[in-house]
């Protein structure tokens, strides 16, 4: 484990890091780290839990760091060495107990980061903990997260994310912690999962967004009374088919009446209602 918090460290991330084959943890947040996250992330094979929170780091969520292989797949043991250590102080015990329980994840809140979640996000299968709120990250919530079905957290909050939630979503069935706040999502929240266990302001700050946990409800499709027999042609016009069958039927029955009353002279029958006819 590295652990430089609040070390005042400023550039970029320096690339003899990319040389700690063994390093499992990193933690940088709290410097004033510049520049993008570099791709060579990727080559650490041990590395499973990232944390860089609170820096200065812009650009997008580098798609290499979609291949870091502890978080891909599980480790093999073959050929493995394995350490085990003899400690002779509490402390030591502590720290091995922390990294022991700690969740394989990747932590960036807090930056200047922006593009879309790449769609290679599905890959990270070990991933627990997706922690990007805070940012400027735009685009749709990519389907591929509901790949990750280790996940346990996963906070998006506070970014520009538009589109609906995917309702692959509610595969995730070990999501405990969960926010999308502060976004631009619409659309109703999915119905029947467990993503409407959550609390409401895990959606707030989403105008679009409708239904539970949310108070406001999502508005009903309804049209106008007038309109309910209108259907479209098969060249897009609008046919009022509830009136043509009206007058079709009163037609048709006019006639009939007609036919029926065979001793009545036609020009009578005008003239006794009112009309005046003028016969050939």
């Amino acid at each position: 484990m590295l652990s430089l918090v609040d070390c005042h460290l400023t550039g970029q991330l320096p690339v003899w890091l990319s040389k700690l084959k063994n390093l499992q943890v990193l933690y940088l947040n709290l410097n004033r780290i510049t520049g993008s996250i570099p791709g060579w992330l990727s080559t650490l094979p041990r590395l499973f839990y990232l944390e860089l929170d609170d820096n200065l780091l812009s650009g997008e969520f580098p798609r290499k760091l979609c291949s870091l292989p502890a978080l891909v797949s599980p480790q093999p043991l073959d050929n493995a060495s394995f350490d085990l250590p003899i400690y002779d102080n509490i402390e030591s015990v502590s720290e091995y107990n922390f990294l022991f329980k700690l969740r394989r994840g990747i932590s960036l809140v807090n930056n200047s980061l922006s593009g879309n979640i790449p769609i290679e996000i599905g890959h990270l299968k070990q991933l627990q903990e997706l922690v990007l709120s805070y940012n400027n990250i735009l685009g749709k919530i990519p389907d591929q997260i509901s790949e990750l079905t280790n996940l346990e957290i996963l906070d998006l909050s506070t970014n520009q994310l538009t589109g609906e939630i995917p309702a692959s979503l509610a595969n995730l069935h070990f999501l405990n912690t969960f926010s999308i706040a502060s976004n631009k999502l619409h659309g109703t929240i999915p119905s029947g999962t467990q993503l409407q266990s959550f609390d409401g302001f895990d959606y707030e700050g989403n105008m679009g967004l409708c239904g539970p946990p949310l108070p406001n409800q999502c508005p009903h499709i309804t049209g106008n009374k007038g309109d309910e027999d209108i259907h479209d042609d098969e060249n897009g016009l609008a046919v009022p088919w509830l009136h043509i069958s009206v007058v079709l039927g009163f037609i048709t029955g006019f006639w009939g009446v007609c036919d029926c009353i065979e001793d009545l002279e036609i020009h009578d029958l005008f003239v006794s209602l009112g009309m005046e006819v003028h016969l050939s």
